[in-house]
Parts: structure tokens; C-alpha cells; sequence
């Protein structure tokens, strides 16, 4: 018994120590001038997405990071909703079925991101 626990628990710290990073997950305004990637790295299948968003484009370039605890990072767990040109929605759908839910405004430098989720 206590060399299967032995075993359970150095199987559990090996598969920890792997960092898992995910590639973006990109939109593009409907004009194609600017872009939205989304991508991710975590710890462990047990931890939290350490997210980081960039949009590029009109000249501008601006990013936010947070902790985003889903599953995984595609595009059923990140989606995004243009508004013409000048506003970005991006909801991210988490594990206990939360939403954390970001507006991007390219045009607005003061206010480029704002998290419109509940707190």
C-alpha cells in the first residue's frame, strides 16, 4: 500500500512540473486592421490559464493578463463578438460554467480593455 501511494504521488509531481502553453486564438476585426490573440500557459491540468490577450493594429498595440480557470483554451472556451470595427467582446467560459468577459476598444486608449465580468 504504501508503495502504491509512493507511486500515485511521484506521478502526480512529475505530471505537474509540465508546463502546458496553448497557441492563440485569433480574431480579426471586420475591416481585417486589427487583431485579437488569446493564448495561455498553466501549471498544471489543476491550476489556472495565466492568459495574456494582444491586439495589434491602427497603429496601436495593447495587452491585459489574467487567471482564467477553464478547461482549455479553443474556441468554445473563447469567443469573441465584433461590433463593427470599434468594439470587441471577448467572453471566456470557465470550468464552473462563469463567464469572465473582456471589452476591447481599439479606438479609446484610455479605455482599451474593461472587464465587464462579475465579480
Amino acid at each position: 500500500m504504501k508503495n502504491l501511494l509512493f507511486v500515485v504521488t511521484a506521478l502526480f509531481i512529475i505530471s505537474s512540473c509540465n508546463v502546458e502553453k496553448k497557441d492563440a486564438v485569433v480574431s480579426q476585426s471586420p475591416d481585417g486592421n486589427v487583431k485579437v490573440s488569446v493564448s495561455g500557459k498553466r501549471e498544471s491540468p489543476l491550476t489556472g490559464w495565466n492568459i495574456n490577450i494582444v491586439a495589434e493594429g491602427k497603429g496601436l498595440k495593447g495587452n491585459i493578463s489574467f487567471e482564467f480557470f477553464g478547461s482549455d483554451l479553443n474556441d468554445k472556451t473563447v469567443q469573441f463578438v465584433w461590433e463593427g470595427n470599434e468594439k470587441c467582446t471577448i467572453t471566456f467560459l470557465q470550468k464552473d460554467d462563469t463567464k469572465r468577459v473582456f471589452l476591447f476598444t481599439p479606438n479609446s486608449a484610455e479605455a482599451m480593455w474593461t472587464d465587464l465580468s462579475e465579480k
